[in-house]
């Protein structure tokens, strides 16, 4: 007797717990130039009674947050702590880890499509630093998909400065073969130079997608300053003034400060805090007053200064988030995760962290001396083992919010050096990125297991039948067939005999149209019938409705160009079929509550596998009816979700008018709330009795709620 498909609670899983009979683990070895080290570590398949959960990145929501943390949302990016853990909260609300790659080059359009599809498979939702135009992600990804990516800029302040300054002051011949060493902002010109350079940003404080600025890239704060500033600076610099002040402020000695400078740390120390104070809190206030909405991400804390409890602590106290390139050590934990060193320093003011640049490189024979101060390895296992290693230690910490990998490409021969995701031939490192997608997907999964966390979410289920279904022939014979009442749904990729093949999907939301904004996760239903069952699918959200099945064909699919847009891809689904009759999920979460403005919403099916035979699945004319395509919603269950058609209060009435959505209460009091698609809060206030309110609100789609004791409505409306 053939399996069938069965309808079942579906809930939003959690990390799956089992005994570990045997505790194993996999070597590591890294070198580097007089240091070896042989390691045993767990990967995330070896951890303690952790079992990897498929397709974990089901919870992603359309910025690689975990849709299941829902918060307020600006508009912008920016962190929160929430149960102890710290977050970063992106545009929409919901919490998240940035997991982002860096120095990506310019490319061309298809190019750069090739490569961010690259990186969101292996589950990265963001790009960082060193990007030939900044705007890249913004431009050639965000603008074209509903899914989005975070990204950062950078504005080198004080490295711009330090270049100018030499046309005011003398510059000895010691500052200018090493100005990285020289932090010199105590010049009165600093201050007004700064402003003026950070003018710009008010061209970007409206992106959406921006995640925060870099100021600067791994300034040299460490204690040294002092001693540098008094034996190279002329004495009419200001900085050495500065310096000079400092010690007589003290009581302090030039001669006898650097004859005992190796025995004065303190000193040295607060001096080097006067110079970081003034640095960062110029440098925040410019960035502050001409975009107040984006992220302060810091100058990338590197070498010496990741060991300065004073360069932490500083930093952490005017940057949103700490930003630190993390080289030398094996183990994050060992340094910039260890809880008497950063775990304390963060404390002070209470700020997270974030690595923006860490890798290892693969020994090649060719190339034994290549650039970079990542560890070697044998191989790419032993690359992408590093990877999970690092990673891991950085989410138990706590209060780092994510990581940027250094770096999208090797860097060419000459001068090679084995940094990147795709060597210079754009191959992928797939024996390194499968560990990379590995734990990228399971990235909130592997918090809850982390954290303890092993509840289940209090939730309720509504299905949704299909209301028209199809398949069109794109290639091959057959294009001008329709297939719409058909009982066998297909898919192929193969060029000859089958030719492309694709599947249309369309289903009535009815009455649960205005509850959208309280889903919690929403899966497209197919059941499998024969055929290849190895499958590679991709569900795009289409935003044409206006195809019959009864009549749509490949020949006529043309006439409907927003049925086959790239705007609406979703993510990769690998799936290995057990047998026929069984169900396949594919998640459209993110495309329901971000894009669905109308009570009818299309879906368009794709096989990604190459040269693949067609397969074959069930349609809504199949006479078993539970294998019929289906839409499944899931609502939490304390939520109040109204599911009526009457937008009708008995003693209220709505009104829309001028941009703004005017409520008055003639009897009963009630609760007026208003919500962007979304889910974020635009207007919440009780109304009296015998009175009204105005709401002005801006252009788009929302909810109006209205509630008392007695009753529960919402209305979907729509501000012109």
């Amino acid at each position: 007797m053939a399996n069938i498909c069965k309808i079942s609670i579906l809930f939003i899983a959690y990390a799956f717990f089992i005994k570990s009979a045997v505790a194993q683990t996999v070597n590591m070895h890294l070198w580097a130039t007089g240091e070896n080290h042989n390691v045993a570590v767990k990967t995330v398949p070896l951890l303690d009674n952790y079992k990897i959960l498929p397709n974990g990145d089901d919870v992603f929501n359309r910025y690689g947050s975990d849709s299941r943390i829902k918060t307020d949302a600006t508009g912008f990016f920016y962190t929160k702590k929430i149960n102890g853990r710290w977050w970063i909260i992106d545009p929409d609300g919901y919490a998240g880890i940035n997991m982002a790659v860096t120095s990506m080059p310019d490319m061309t359009e298809s190019k750069a499509n090739w490569a961010y599809n690259l990186l969101r498979k292996n589950g990265f939702n963001g790009t960082g630093n060193f990007f030939a135009k900044e705007d890249m992600t913004k431009r050639l990804f965000n603008e074209k998909s509903f899914e989005k990516m975070s990204y950062t800029r950078r504005k080198n302040f004080f490295q711009s400065y330090r270049i100018e300054r030499q046309s005011v002051y003398t510059t000895p011949t010691a500052v200018k073969n090493n100005p990285q060493n020289y932090i010199t902002v105590f010049d009165p010109e600093f201050e007004t130079f700064t402003d003026n350079f950070a003018s710009t940003f008010a061209n970007y404080k409206n992106e959406r997608d921006l995640l925060g600025y870099f100021s600067d890239n791994e300034i040299n704060f460490t204690e040294d300053q002092l001693k540098l500033f008094l034996t190279v600076l002329p004495a009419t610099d200001p900085n050495y003034l500065a310096a000079m002040t400092y010690l007589n402020t003290k009581g302090l000695d030039k001669n006898w400060v650097l004859t005992n400078y190796d025995n004065i740390p303190d000193i040295r120390n607060e001096f080097l805090t006067l110079i970081m104070e003034r640095y960062f809190s110029v440098v925040t206030r410019a960035i502050r007053k001409y975009d107040p909405n984006h992220l302060y991400l810091g100058t990338r804390i590197h070498g010496k200064s990741r060991d300065s409890e004073t360069a932490v602590t500083v930093a952490s106290k005017y940057c949103d988030i700490v930003s630190v390139n993390y080289y030398n050590y094996v183990f994050p934990k060992d340094q910039i995760c260890n809880p008497a060193k950063w775990g304390k320093w963060l404390q002070k003011y209470d700020k997270p962290a974030m690595v923006t640049e860490f890798y290892a490189k693969a020994y090649n024979a060719s190339y034994p001396d290549q650039s970079g101060a990542g560890f070697y390895t044998d191989d790419q296992n032993g690359r992408g083992i590093f990877y999970q290693s690092s990673c891991l230690d950085l989410l138990r910490s706590g209060y780092y919010v994510g990581w940027q990998f250094f770096r999208w490409q090797d860097d060419p021969a000459p001068a090679f050096s084995n940094k990147g995701i795709v060597d210079t031939s754009d191959q992928e490192y797939t024996a390194m990125t499968a560990y990379m997608e590995e734990l990228n997907r399971q990235v909130y999964y592997l918090i809850d297991y982390i954290d303890g966390k092993n509840d289940q979410d209090n939730v309720r289920e509504v299905v949704i039948p299909v209301k028209e279904d199809t398949y069109i022939q794109m290639s091959g014979t057959g294009q001008s067939d329709v297939h719409g009442s058909n009982t066998q749904l297909s898919l192929s990729t193969a060029p000859a005999a089958s030719g492309l093949r694709e599947i249309l999907l369309k289903f009535d939301l009815q009455n649960y149209y205005d509850s959208l904004y309280n889903v919690v996760d929403a899966k497209i239903r197919l059941c499998y019938l024969s055929g290849d069952n190895n499958q590679k699918l991709t569900v795009f959200g289409v935003k044409n409705n206006n195809w019959n099945e009864s009549e749509i064909s490949g020949a006529t699919v043309q006439s409907f160009p927003l049925l086959r847009d790239g705007y609406g891809r979703g993510r990769l689904k690998t799936i290995n079929i057990a047998g026929s009759n069984l169900p396949v999920y594919l998640n459209v979460r993110n495309w329901i509550l971000g894009e669905v403005n109308t009570s009818t919403v299309s879906f368009r099916i794709i096989s990604e596998n190459a040269s693949l035979n067609a397969s074959y699945w069930a349609s809504k004319e199949n006479t078993e009816v539970s294998l019929r395509p289906a839409l499944v919603l899931t609502f939490k269950k304390d939520e109040k979700t109204a599911l009526s058609d009457n937008h009708q209060f008995p003693d209220a009435g709505l009104r829309i008018r001028d941009g703004h959505v005017s409520v008055n209460c003639n009897e009963k009091p009630f609760l007026c709330e208003i919500f962007t698609l979304s889910g974020q809060i635009a207007y919440s206030q009780g109304i009296m009795r015998n009175s009204t309110v105005s709401v002005p609100l801006e252009k788009g789609m929302y909810i109006v709620r209205l509630s008392s004791k007695e009753v529960l409505i919402t209305k979907k409306i729509q501000i012109l």
